[in-house]
């Protein structure tokens, strides 16, 4: 939970549910466009002279009028800003829609308006042109990428210079920005894929598969089963109730949709050596499963290290990874088998609601 000195302003009652999980703070509900009227604008006004106000909006047209409408009237305003793509789900933009990653990844590294007397330019035309962020095909993108590394959501190139100028962002804050725009770039085009047994697929899971759609045009998503394995990991777990393949993949699904381009296969490894044994085989195996889907990898994501060099060696992918200690959900699909009850904190509504059926 992130404690937040001063009074956060949002546009609806399900964006302050959604932040009241994640942020201890004072929240001033707008109720809307409609609702961000004068009357309430001169009352966060006259609050603004002694509190800190914060405010974020929807990442979407109304949410920008709403946050230019306050900021027109209310000096010092610290704007928040969310990304589009994480805040949209099944075609609706909405703070609501973000999971608790995050939203606490906006209260992170909150940045603060320029104070008045230090308000001197430090970015110019100049430097969007050079960096391609305008009059360059891929601009649009290269500034949605860049928004969001640096908390300022996307914008077109006219906001983007005034936010740069408004801001506490320096020229190193801004170069190593650049840095990630360009590596992400390198990958955006390319697809990747996951392998897991999800058995239960957990928030953990769910966390990282999302992170991972990030980075690249496809992510496929290979739910493996191996009917000898998944009856004895049944047999000894505190589960209610066995989960089949199937079930697995449509939990699976349920907890990723909306993300177009997140797909979910299975992968059978019945006849091969367990982990971590039989790599060979399994390779194979998987080689098989990608020609019959027709799918094309160019890398693989994993947290476990010691995978990263049997891709290599046996499917020839670049394994990439993150949050290897588990340090946003440090949990794992055996502890939940093992103590169900005790992780349920851990565990997806789908998962759920199939172990209490």
């Amino acid at each position: 939970m992130i404690n937040l000195d001063g009074i956060l302003v949002v546009e609806g009652k399900d964006d302050m549910v959604a932040l009241n999980r994640v942020v201890k703070a004072n929240i001033f509900v707008l109720h809307g466009m409609t609702g961000a009227n004068n009357k309430k604008i001169d009352y966060l006004k006259k609050l603004s002279q002694n509190t800190k106000i914060y405010l974020l909006t929807d990442p979407d047209a109304a949410g920008v009028k709403i946050r230019n409408k306050i900021n027109s009237k209310i000096e010092n305003v610290i704007n928040l800003y969310a990304s589009r793509k994480k805040a949209t789900r099944n075609n609706n933009v909405g703070i609501e829609n973000m999971s608790d990653s995050d939203l606490i990844e906006i209260f992170k590294n909150i940045r603060e308006n320029k104070e008045k007397n230090d308000i001197k330019d430090v970015f110019s035309l100049k430097d969007l042109i050079d960096n391609n962020l305008v009059s360059s095909p891929d601009s649009k993108l290269r500034r949605e990428i860049l928004g969001d590394k640096l908390n300022i959501s996307y914008s077109n190139a006219k906001t983007l210079l005034k936010k740069l100028n408004a801001i506490n962002i320096t020229k190193n804050d801004f170069n190593k920005a650049l840095e990630y725009v360009e590596k992400y770039l390198d990958v955006k085009e390319k697809n990747a894929c996951i392998f897991g047994k999800f058995y239960p697929v957990h928030k953990g899971h769910v966390n990282f598969i999302k992170n991972a759609s990030k980075y690249c045009k496809n992510l496929y998503v290979f739910v493996c089963s191996e009917t000898t394995r998944d009856e004895k990991l049944f047999m000894e777990s505190s589960l209610r109730k066995k989960m089949s393949i199937k079930d697995r993949i449509n939990c699976v699904k349920e907890e990723l949709r909306g993300y177009k381009n997140i797909f979910v296969y299975e992968i059978n490894e019945d006849g091969i050596k367990p982990y971590p044994n039989g790599w060979f085989d399994w390779a194979k195996r998987v080689n098989m499963y990608l020609d019959k889907y027709d799918i094309k990898v160019d890398y693989v994501f994993t947290n476990e290290i010691a995978d990263i060099k049997n891709y290599k060696t046996y499917l020839n992918l670049e394994a990439k990874s993150f949050d290897l200690d588990r340090l946003e959900f440090n949990i794992s699909a055996t502890k939940i088998r093992n103590e169900f009850d005790k992780y349920i904190d851990f565990v997806p509504e789908s998962v759920k609601r199939f172990q209490k059926g």
